[in-house]
């Protein structure tokens, strides 16, 4: 049962990415060639993410998975095992930021409406196919940030307009913890000391970038 549950779970992320960036390349108004890359950019780091998981989750179970590796690789992956690929993520987008390969601003720019988007569609699957109350928060979370995002985007500059992002998620999540039992992203349990690791690592990244541009 808990095996079947991950796999719609799964099924209902990729769909849920999929019309994410479709939607993102049809609203956004940069050229289509810059679309281009910058999905491209945004998908190979998702690729990225994923490939951290399972990395992820053979560390955390090395000992079971050196005698019986297809109890680690069939099982499900771990809220742990999200945390410890969110930070190999963040070091991997430090690194390519100091060494230029990597515009980290454009790719949290296509990042910001392509979660927000794929949160609001995994979150309302959720709560009409699997029957997840808890879902209608995340709900309204991610439709008001997406509302507050296209409002103000062009309105404010740049770095502001991520700040407002990054707070108003972070907040938003906090919150949700101390209202609900648990509160989840992607169906990975979100625990108070992440959101605020989170919100630290990516506030560092950008004052990383800006003063790398100033300078």
């Amino acid at each position: 049962m808990v095996l079947t549950t991950k796999i719609y779970a799964i099924a209902m992320i990729v769909i849920s990415m999929v019309v994410a960036l479709a939607v993102y390349y049809l609203m956004t108004d940069l050229p289509k060639k810059e679309k281009k890359k910058q999905i491209d950019e945004l998908t190979s780091q998702i690729v990225n993410f994923v490939i951290y998981i399972w990395i992820a989750k053979i560390l955390l179970n090395l000992s079971l998975f050196i005698t019986d590796p297809m109890a680690v690789l069939a099982y499900p992956s771990s809220a742990e095992a999200f945390y410890l690929a969110a930070l190999f993520s963040v070091i991997t987008l430090a690194i390519q930021s100091y060494r230029k390969k990597l515009q980290v601003i454009p790719l949290i720019m296509t990042f910001i409406p392509v979660f927000l988007i794929s949160t609001f569609l995994f979150e309302f699957m959720q709560f009409t196919v699997m029957d997840e109350s808890y879902a209608i928060s995340q709900i309204v979370l991610s439709g008001l940030l997406l509302i507050v995002f296209y409002w103000i985007q062009g309105k404010v500059s740049i770095d502001l307009l991520i700040l407002i992002m990054l707070v108003g998620w972070s907040v938003g999540m906090m919150g949700l913890t101390f209202m609900q039992p648990f509160v989840t992203v992607f169906d990975y349990l979100m625990k108070p000391w992440f959101i605020g690791t989170f919100f630290v690592g990516m506030f560092a990244l950008i004052l990383l970038h800006r003063r790398k541009r100033d300078n």
